[in-house]
């Protein structure tokens, strides 16, 4: 056997090695939520990610599991492949912004949550070019105080609700800068 061919089967077998050393300290287990029964797929103990597939083993979600809680960051997918929705996750509610995608891709829904409910300035868009179909603001108790309705060819507002003034009177001690909207100056209730 040549030196050249002696130190390729060296490297070969090194690489083998590795690859199975690897292979060995990475596992997969089922793991069952007790409130739901749902079945999870963890592939590695060192990390919290948890994987679940659809029927036609696309991925269906994966989140990141802390204390039995979503923490983080949790991503849910369409049978096709296709995000179906994005979300940031403290003690296993929604807090922070939220996203969801038509089975085209397009963007349906942004949104922000605090502690599992909507809060703030949120948009809903058309399934088309991503045409606005109505922007909202939501109280934090799952109502809105503010809502727009938009043409989905012309982009013109076709319908206002707008209940932030009442909310004030409602809640004096609310500071109104909390309930403006994008493009208004902190001056918009007076």
């Amino acid at each position: 056997m040549g030196k050249g061919m002696k130190e390729n089967s060296i490297f070969v077998l090194i690489f083998i090695l590795i690859f199975s050393c690897y292979e060995k300290n990475k596992t997969s287990q089922i793991i069952v939520n007790d409130e739901d029964e749902e079945q999870f797929v963890k592939f590695d103990d060192s990390s919290n990610d948890v994987y679940n597939f659809h029927e036609n083993k696309k991925l269906y979600y994966y989140v990141n599991i802390k204390n039995r809680e979503i923490e983080n960051e949790g991503v849910y997918f369409y049978s096709n492949g296709r995000l179906k929705s994005k979300s940031n996750f403290h003690k296993g509610k929604k807090n922070g912004y939220h996203y969801q995608f038509y089975h085209s891709g397009l963007l349906f829904r942004s949104e922000f949550f605090r502690n599992d409910t909507i809060y703030g300035y949120g948009v809903e868009y058309y399934n088309s070019l991503n045409r606005i179909k109505s922007d909202f603001f939501y109280d934090g108790t799952g109502g809105y105080i503010y809502k727009r309705d938009y043409d989905s060819l012309s982009q013109k507002i076709i319908n206002i609700h707008d209940d932030r003034l009442k909310y004030l009177q409602i809640h004096p001690n609310l500071n109104p800068i909390d309930i403006k909207l994008p493009w208004e100056d902190i001056n918009w209730h007076k």
